[in-house]
């Protein structure tokens, strides 16, 4: 096996200014795209501000390579330590959003509805989607669009011990000896297809699972110490094409059903577009030398600054979007206000209320419990190919 790198704290900071300038471009992209500035701000302007899906698999991608960073080492890893890190980092901030949704809403002068009491009970346990996809539970809490993806993100945690023991399994038992990427990205496809018969929202998050391992498996490479070559990310790419493809059949009907002028920003064209880009974002990785000599320092420490509350503000922006200011009668006034409300909001969340959170988290995890047998050797295992 190749020797393992010795990481590189440049590289990491650049991660963390990628998830601060993805969350400020989500913000961005919304204020743009879903407010009354939408009838404002010119198009010319709007238009860079179109990708928000696309920012947000930039999330993913990035939420697989650093949980594998970041447990890959650890080899007594207990699901129940693994689980209360990740429900204590996700649920605080999401279920203060909750909260905040209610107050915003009541602001507004509204009542909570039936309706809005089943979204919130779905939302708690993770099970909201977006847009008309077929086979979705709940919608996002209060019409907070940006909380579709904290249903997936959270699924694919739950999702990544019993992915790498299941590895481990067929190491050991059916000397298998391929990528980690190969087993996840069948289980996605058979979702998938499953899916298309069936749909629902839970087998949609399966089917998503290995464009959120493209992370991981980019991350056991780069725990190798080998380059992002094409060598190195075929397998990645085979993957990612191939489910690329799949979105194609549904999409084929849609095209056949309604012609050219279906909507592009959903339903089967939405998975295209996910999949696509990962595949572009691969080829941006495997291409990254050659940006790799640009001077962005300064930009990567702006951006990395605002990387310890990108949670807070891709949570918590969308509600303060709604809330109604009628003392004010200045729109560029208005949302300059929501903007500076909104951070006050992410830095109370994540850095006040989050470490006390942190803490509790600690204490709940002290108490290790056994896992299979399998567990302590998986990540060895699984990062040799």
């Amino acid at each position: 096996m190749a020797q393992t790198i010795q990481k590189s704290p440049n590289k990491l900071a650049a991660l963390e200014a990628i998830r601060g300038a993805a969350a400020i471009y989500v913000v961005i992209h919304h204020m743009f795209g879903s407010t009354e500035l939408k009838n404002v701000v010119p198009a010319l302007i709007r238009a860079p501000f179109r990708f928000g899906q696309e920012a947000v698999i930039t999330f993913f991608l990035m939420s697989g390579f650093v949980i594998y960073l970041a447990t890959y080492k650890k080899v007594q890893l207990t699901f129940r330590d693994y689980f209360f890190k990740r429900f204590f980092r996700i649920y605080p901030v999401f279920l203060g959003t909750l909260i905040i949704s209610v107050i915003i809403n009541f602001l507004n002068g509204k009542a909570l509805t039936r309706g809005d009491l089943v979204d919130f009970i779905g939302n708690v346990f993770m099970l909201q989607d977006t847009g008309d996809k077929p086979g979705i539970f709940v919608y996002p809490f209060l019409h907070n669009h940006a909380l579709w993806s904290l249903s997936y993100e959270w699924w694919f945690y739950m999702l990544f011990l019993p992915i790498i023991w299941l590895l481990s399994l067929l190491r050991h038992h059916f000397n298998y000896s391929g990528p980690s990427i190969y087993p996840v990205g069948a289980i996605s496809l058979l979702a998938y297809a499953a899916y298309l018969i069936f749909p629902n929202h839970m087998l949609l998050i399966v089917s998503y699972l290995v464009l959120w391992w493209a992370g991981v498996a980019c991350a056991e490479i780069y725990c190798r110490g080998e380059q992002f070559s094409f060598k190195a990310l075929k397998h990645i790419y085979l993957c990612l094409l191939c489910m690329t493809a799949a979105t194609l059949i549904p999409l084929r009907q849609r095209f056949l059903e309604e012609g050219p002028a279906f909507n592009v920003n959903g339903y089967p064209f939405i998975d295209f577009r996910h999949y696509l880009f990962a595949v572009l974002s691969l080829a941006i990785i495997q291409f990254s030398s050659v940006i790799k000599n640009l001077d962005l320092s300064a930009p990567l420490r702006w951006f990395s600054a605002l990387a310890s509350i990108s949670y807070g503000l891709y949570c918590v922006h969308f509600p303060v979007f709604l809330l109604a200011l009628p003392f004010i009668h200045n729109l560029v006034l208005e949302y300059a206000v929501k903007l500076v409300l909104i951070l006050l909001l992410a830095y109370l969340l994540e850095m006040k209320l989050q470490p006390w959170w942190n803490k509790l988290a600690a204490k709940l995890s002290a108490s290790k419990v056994a896992v299979p047998s399998a567990a302590p050797s998986a990540f060895s295992q699984v990062s040799k190919s």
